[in-house]
């Protein structure tokens, strides 16, 4: 098995065979003692990845109930509280050829990486358990769990919105949203190759959201990623609203409804503590940038609510794992209860904008020694600098941040600024930087 499949938080790439899915499980039942929840996403070998990775769980002594084809959140709604632990097989957003896997603990949040490290460590030198097998149950009601749960918090709020499942595993909750929205829903049928588009709602990939929202008037409208974790917004007006702005929305929202910590991590704008948690009462707690962090933060600090650039929302009140349809649903309920157009909303909100970009690598060893370069020379000119996650500085009143990925061979960059045009432009000055160390 390539070690590199391995991330920080959970494991994916392309040539996942259905040999490394059962040692996975093997792994993973000899890390870990219990229940396991698993369900998978729409990918073409997801359903056999998962047949062969309950083998490896089973075989390990693992109780093992399995769900199906269903969005992450419902896999994760399962677990939470309910299972040991629980296995989604997805990708996320990346491209159909790419499968994956991600793990969650009891408590909603995911693996540990130093567990993961662990996991890892028994799978390469097959270092396993050998008890009895146990049977597998199948578990036909949990999508139900999960979309009853949903009616029973929102009942019908009626707003009016566009909906883009990039078909893929959030189009099993089209009843859902019609039946509690007035929703156009959008490539709703589950495929393997997400119909042909990468199932990743970026602005290029929101256009057709984009167009029905405007030409239907529409309140907003939605794309939800692969596994549903992450869901990308548009206004009335048919623009989209980055997770920057949203992260803040949504968190006014639930400061003024109770009061707690907010964690984000150190991509989102320095502006969402000193403007919005702050004034509000609120507790902020930065973590670097990753679902893993955010979600550990939240639960030990018993936080209400998280955000990130990438458009994933954590509300904690519920749970501490994000949830892109929750959150489909939580806008609109603000909408509705506020009265308020969503521009008029994001208008409300402090004047920053933040932009980002990446370069591509050919190796995890290069990406890292690259990010560690720039680290260490950004630390030298500014010895203030925020070291947490890369290296997150303030150059003549605009921040910027230089880190890795930890789920591709890229090095990003974050600018946030208050004025569009100067934080584009110190954005390719600092993409020229990045691949100036190539």
């Amino acid at each position: 098995m390539n070690d590199d499949l391995f991330m920080a938080y959970d494991i994916r790439g392309r040539g996942l065979s259905t040999h490394d899915a059962f040692l996975i499980g093997r792994g993973l039942g000899s890390e870990f003692n219990g229940s396991c929840f698993v369900g998978f996403d729409s990918r073409e070998l997801s359903p056999v990845l998962s047949q062969h990775l309950v083998e490896g769980l089973r075989s390990s002594g693992i109780r093992v109930i399995t769900g199906g084809l269903m969005p992450g959140p419902a896999c994760y709604f399962n677990t939470f509280n309910n299972y040991d632990f629980g296995v989604y097989v997805t990708a996320s957003h990346l491209p159909s050829d790419y499968n994956g896997f991600k793990i969650i603990m009891n408590d909603g949040s995911s693996i540990d990486p130093q567990d993961l490290l662990r996991v890892k460590n028994r799978v390469l030198n097959f270092k396993f358990n050998k008890p009895s097998p146990v049977p597998v149950k199948q578990d036909i009601t949990s999508l139900n769990n999960y979309s009853s749960f949903l009616r029973e918090e929102f009942g019908l709020l009626g707003v009016k919105c566009v909906i883009d499942c990039f078909n893929a595993s959030s189009g099993l909750m089209t009843g859902l949203f019609n039946s509690l929205l007035d929703a156009r829903v959008l490539n709703d049928e589950p495929m393997p190759d997400f119909g042909g588009r990468h199932p990743e709602p970026s602005d290029k990939n929101l256009r057709e959201v984009q167009d029905r929202v405007v030409s239907s008037g529409a309140a907003f409208g939605v794309g939800l990623d692969g596994d549903a974790d992450r869901s990308v917004f548009v206004d009335e007006l048919g623009e989209v609203v980055d997770g920057n702005k949203m992260t803040m929305l949504f968190a006014k929202n639930v400061l003024e409804r109770t009061k707690g910590v907010v964690v984000a991590p150190v991509s989102v704008s320095n502006l969402l503590e000193s403007e919005i948690v702050e004034p509000l009462g609120g507790e902020m707690v930065w973590c670097p940038v990753g679902h893993t962090f955010i979600e550990k933060e939240l639960v030990k600090h018993k936080g209400v609510f998280g955000g990130e650039y990438s458009s994933h929302f954590y509300w904690n009140e519920f749970y501490p794992f994000s949830d892109g349809v929750l959150s489909t649903l939580m806008l609109a309920r603000i909408i509705k209860e506020s009265k308020k157009k969503l521009s008029e909303l994001v208008s409300e909100l402090p004047g920053v904008f933040v932009v980002k970009d990446e370069v591509e690598f050919d190796s995890h060893q290069e990406k890292s020694s690259v990010a560690a370069a720039l680290t260490k020379r950004f630390i030298k000119e500014y010895p203030d600098a925020l070291t947490m996650d890369g290296v997150k500085f303030i150059e003549g009143g605009v921040s910027v941040l230089l880190r890795q990925s930890q789920t591709r061979h890229t090095v990003k960059v974050f600018v946030e600024a208050g004025d569009k045009s100067i934080a584009n432009q110190k954005l390719s000055e600092y993409v020229k930087v990045i691949k100036a160390h190539k």
